[in-house]
């Protein structure tokens, strides 16, 4: 089974055109489309690498009727190294989220990443922002680079939606669900264990704001509102 391509952990995908096909045990496939990609380093080695696909509504797959279930769940997941985790969220009232080895769920899981060249891309700046965005429709790659502790994030995702000002270079950046690993401790063995989703946003290209799905312990429900702002290297590319 093929559950990591090799890859240059530098590379820009097209993750509109990136999917994650898998085979069950029971032999059923799975085309997903990927959402996004986060990698982790430690002393620049890249240490771990999480893929992320949904959300999406959970169906009961080849049903005669009533395909969703009931009660319905936000179905999505994250495959790491060699484990995937699955979240399952019943809104409002509970969760199911389990680690399971790749191998245990699947006989066979493939990436196929679209790798995009020098030639296939436009870095931007903030003054070409506004320009671009009026005069193509043209994707736009987001690329988050930032350092927490002894650990350095890169994340990879689509830009979902732009603001910018008519008169002026403010602009504003939005983006997620993306996948957060967690580095909220010196232990590095939760990465995937405890990783989350996110919201994010920056108006500049030196500060991200993320907003991370978590726990909360008074309601016991799972909600968006551990906020976490950093300094990080943001680039921003157009795919030509």
């Amino acid at each position: 089974m093929s559950s990591q391509s090799k890859e240059n952990s530098f590379q820009l995908y097209d993750l509109s055109k990136s999917k994650l096909i898998w085979l069950t045990q029971n032999d059923s496939y799975g085309i997903w489309n990927i959402e996004s990609i986060c990698y982790v380093y430690q002393r620049d080695t890249l240490i771990y690498k999480l893929i992320a696909i949904g959300p999406m509504m959970a169906a009961k797959a080849y049903a005669k009727s009533n395909l969703f279930y009931n009660p319905e769940f936000i179905y999505r997941a994250v495959f790491g190294n060699d484990s995937v985790k699955f979240f399952r969220t019943h809104y409002p009232y509970k969760f199911d989220d389990t680690l399971e080895k790749i191998s245990d769920k699947f006989k066979d899981l493939r990436y196929h990443l679209k790798g995009l060249s020098t030639k296939e891309l436009t870095p931007l700046d903030i003054s070409e922002i506004k320009n671009l965005v009026l005069s193509n429709n043209k994707n736009i790659i987001s690329e988050i680079n930032f350092n927490y502790k002894s650990l350095k994030i890169r994340i990879l995702c689509d830009v979902k939606n732009i603001n910018f000002n008519k008169n002026s270079n403010e602009f504003q950046v939005e983006s997620g669900e993306v996948v957060f690993p967690y580095i909220f401790n010196d232990s590095i063995n939760q990465l995937l264990g405890k990783s989350t989703f996110a919201y994010l946003a920056f108006n500049n290209l030196s500060e991200v704001d993320f907003i991370l799905e978590t726990l909360n312990k008074k309601t016991g429900y799972k909600q968006f509102e551990k906020r976490f702002t950093t300094d990080a290297e943001i680039k921003l590319w157009s795919i030509n």
